[in-house]
């Protein structure tokens, strides 16, 4: 019997390089969900410093307009940066269903080369029987007939 080969071999091994390059970009979106929350901890810390650095005795219009500018300056990067989040999060959960999608074909494709070489195994054993059987009884000669 030949060699066993699997057909689909090289869709098999495309589809393991494109799981692959899956998981390496939602490695990287991860990541920068990692950074972008990162971040919006900074500006939330950066913004509840600069509303406690200001006290309540402040005198003068100026320096309230001016704390009332800085508060809103740092309370707008908590919101772009809470934007960011969520946007990263997004895209990383794009790249999520990308790779489950591509892990799911390899998967199939595993599975298609599993049962392809159960086949190929219970074939080769029968044919190994069928030869061993064609050895076997051609080794005993046939009981003789008599004419009647």
């Amino acid at each position: 019997m030949k060699k066993y080969s699997f057909r689909l071999n090289n869709v098999l091994r495309v589809r393991r390089v494109q799981e692959t390059v899956a998981k390496s970009e939602l490695a990287a979106a991860n990541n920068e969900v990692q950074k972008a929350i990162a971040a919006v901890e900074q500006r939330v810390g950066e913004y509840e410093e600069s509303l406690s650095s200001h006290s309540l005795g402040t005198t003068g219009v100026d320096m309230f307009m001016r704390t009332r500018y800085f508060n809103n300056l740092s309370s707008k990067a908590v919101i772009a940066a809470t934007i960011a989040r969520n946007s990263a999060a997004a895209e990383a959960s794009i790249k999520r269903m990308a790779f489950t999608e591509s892990a799911r074909k390899v998967k199939a494709l595993d599975r298609l080369d599993e049962r392809a070489r159960e086949n190929y195994a219970l074939e080769s054993q029968r044919e190994a029987e069928r030869e061993l059987d064609d050895l076997v009884t051609s080794r005993f000669p046939r009981p003789l007939r008599n004419a009647i």
